[in-house]
């Protein structure tokens, strides 16, 4: 075993040797090529006399310069990787979130650190579908109650669904219907049919503007909500859950 360990580390050197030889041979290739002189020819050759004496008289000088070229080559590869470093560190945030809860007599204790969030309760997604059908079928009378409403609808809406709002829209404003009559919606009913696709009823009872009862209709639709993590205020304080209605369509049935 002893005998076995010890070649092993003989070996090793061995090798870690040729490396290193072949490295330093590398390393020193362009001084050794600019300082080289062919000794195999007459050494009485003027030219190579004046290359010898050259090499006696500004080799340190060449030797110097190669040496500042590696440091500066060094030092250039050290500042981009403590700059790769630096803005790594940057990134990752040193702050430990934590609640602090406060009784009614301002007497302050320690509730915990904060964890990312859980992920989002069927019964969260179930609420945020009935405020958006709520929002997005409701005719208002005033319009800046409703295009507050719209705002949430199309804030908590992908590309794709609010493609399909505004082509409805044009077809049937509700502002122009805000003018004639109002919208309600109720009675909405929300049914989970896979991880992200739910069914959704509801009924719809119109009011012309003195609040008589001119009609009611029942609507279906299927929509498609995903969470996407936000970070952009604005859109937290709308939507902190970050639910988006990924696709939606809806039909009258009666």
């Amino acid at each position: 075993m002893t005998f076995s360990t010890s070649k092993l580390m003989s070996n090793f050197q061995q090798n870690f040797q040729q490396l290193a030889n072949k490295f330093r041979m590398m390393w020193n290739k362009g001084l050794e090529d600019e300082l080289k002189v062919d000794a195999s020819k007459n050494t009485d050759n003027p030219y190579i006399a004046a290359r010898k004496e050259w090499n006696l008289m500004f080799g340190d000088l060449i030797k110097a310069k190669y040496n500042w070229q590696r440091i500066a080559l060094i030092a250039l590869i050290s500042n981009i990787i403590l700059i790769f470093g630096l803005i790594m560190v940057s990134t990752q945030s040193r702050y430990i979130p934590y609640a602090v809860k406060v009784d009614a007599l301002g007497n302050s204790s320690f509730a915990g650190y904060l964890t990312n969030s859980s992920p989002i309760n069927p019964l969260e997604i179930n609420a945020f579908i009935r405020r958006y059908v709520t929002n997005v079928r409701s005719v208002i009378a005033d319009p800046i109650a409703e295009k507050q409403a719209l705002d949430f609808v199309y804030a908590t809406s992908t590309r794709k669904a609010a493609k399909f709002l505004n082509e409805e829209f044009r077809k049937n404003s509700p502002f122009k219907v805000a003018q004639q009559a109002t919208v309600e919606v109720q009675n909405i009913t929300v049914l989970q049919k896979s991880d992200k696709t739910w069914q959704v009823s509801w009924t719809e009872i119109q009011r012309n503007l003195d609040g008589n009862l001119i009609g009611q209709t029942h609507w279906e639709a299927l929509m498609t909500v995903n969470h996407h993590p936000v970070s952009d205020a604005r859109i937290i304080n709308i939507n902190p859950l970050g639910l988006f209605v990924e696709h939606i369509t809806w039909s009258q049935q009666f």
